[in-house]
This record gives C-alpha cells, sequence and structure tokens, in this order.
C-alpha cells in the first residue's frame, strides 16, 4: 500500500514493505505465509515475483480481473468466503438502493470524473470508480467516456466536448506522482478564471463535486474503496 491510498494501517499491525516496488530483504524478515499481489506487467516485476515465490507462495490478482473477482480470491486464499459472500451481498442492496434514489434525483443527467494531475487533466472511464458509477449504479455514460478503459490525459476543449451536467473532480498520478496541495490549488484557481471552463453546465449550474483532498481513497479499485464510494455518491447526489 503506498502514499496513494490515504490510509494507515500501522495500528492494525501492517508493515510497509515498499511503495512503488516490494522491498524484498524487508519481505523475507516478516517471512509471510503467503503473498498476494498484482499480476506482473513487466519482464522486472517477473523476475522479483520469482524472487518473492522462494520467500512465500505467491497468488497474483489478474489486472484484467474485476474487483469483484479480486475480493473473493483473496477471502478464499484467508479462508473467509462466507464472510465475503455476505459483504457482497450487502453492497448489491445497498447499490439497488442507491440506484433507485439517483433514478429520482439526476435521472438520465450526466457524470463524468475529471482528475487533476501535476500537469494536465485525465478522465476517468469505466474502470475504478466507473465500475461503481456507470455499472453498479447504472448513471448515464457520455459516449467518449465508453472508449477509456481505465484513464485518459485529456484538454479542457475534450472536457468541453463532453459538456457533462455534473463533474466530479479528484486526482490523478501523472508523471509517478500525485499533484501537490500547491499545484492542484493552482490548477483550480486557473480553472476558475478561464471562460470555457465556467462556460460548462455543470460549473454554470453550480454541479461540481470534489474529492481532491483525499488521493486515491475513492478511485482505487477494490471493495473498499467502492463501498466508501457508495456513501460519497450518495452524500453528493441524493437530497
Amino acid at each position: 500500500m503506498n502514499h496513494s491510498y490515504p490510509l494507515s494501517l500501522k495500528e492494525a499491525g501492517v508493515e510497509e514493505i515498499g511503495q512503488e516496488s516490494v522491498d524484498v530483504d524487508k519481505l523475507f524478515t516478516i517471512q509471510p505465509d503467503v503473498v498476494i499481489q498484482k499480476a506482473p506487467m513487466s519482464d522486472a516485476v517477473q523476475i522479483k515475483s520469482t524472487i518473492i515465490n522462494q520467500i512465500a507462495p505467491v497468488v497474483n490478482l489478474a489486472y484484467d480481473g474485476t474487483w469483484r473477482e479480486h475480493f473473493t480470491q483473496i477471502a478464499s486464499v484467508i479462508d473467509r468466503e462466507k464472510e465475503a459472500q455476505q459483504w457482497l451481498e450487502q453492497y448489491e442492496q445497498k447499490a439497488s438502493s442507491l440506484r433507485d434514489s439517483l433514478r429520482k434525483y439526476i435521472g438520465k443527467e450526466t457524470v463524468i470524473v475529471v482528475g487533476i494531475g501535476e500537469i494536465g487533466y485525465c478522465l476517468y472511464g469505466m474502470r475504478n470508480m466507473g465500475a461503481v458509477m456507470y455499472d453498479d449504479l447504472r448513471m448515464e455514460v457520455p459516449k467518449s467516456i465508453q472508449n477509456i478503459a481505465h484513464i485518459k490525459e485529456v484538454t479542457l476543449e475534450e472536457i468541453m466536448e463532453i459538456n457533462a451536467d455534473r463533474i466530479i473532480l479528484t486526482l490523478y498520478r501523472s508523471h509517478k506522482r500525485l499533484p501537490s496541495v500547491k499545484k492542484v490549488t493552482q490548477h483550480l484557481q486557473q480553472l476558475n478564471q478561464d471562460h470555457r471552463w465556467q462556460s460548462l453546465k455543470a460549473v454554470k449550474n453550480k454541479q461540481l463535486y470534489g474529492l481532491y483532498d483525499t488521493n486515491h481513497l475513492y478511485t482505487s479499485y477494490n471493495a473498499y474503496s467502492h463501498n466508501l464510494l457508495l456513501d460519497k455518491l450518495s452524500e453528493f447526489f441524493v437530497k
């Protein structure tokens, strides 16, 4: 877990074993029973994964797997299948209830997620937050968002072309780092002074929602973040 995820689990006895990559020496010292990781995406990570496998059995979570598949796979490894199934059932009930409320309060209005990076902007697509908004809650999806699997770096002009009814502003990692508070503030000030931004429906109608002070708490692709996002979307859109 790196600093992009703004939660500290030290109180729960969780040991940090690296930020962008695993500290193999520290992992060897800890001697875990099993290692659960994202499936290797490069040769360098594959080599390190082979080394890790000599310390403990490795379970890989496939990148193209859904968050539900990841959740149940982890539950199976730690012998918590029953609890995981109960949690998923509760999540589905919660999502269903919110879906009905959203139909009442925002109807067919479009909602997009714009990420503010160290340099420039991005649009979040069908994965991560989109998996909750567009799949679980069946919110209206602009056509251009349907073609974005994860994120796409965009210009302000491309955001203007969509001209969504509502915009959620959050962060994204550009150049392998999250933007500083100072940089986010600068971007927001620049947007507020730009007549193109001011012409957007969401801006004119005061339908902007901020998630830029939470790092990747809501934008990560996991059960915990998605459950929190349901609560946040309810707070944003259900009066």
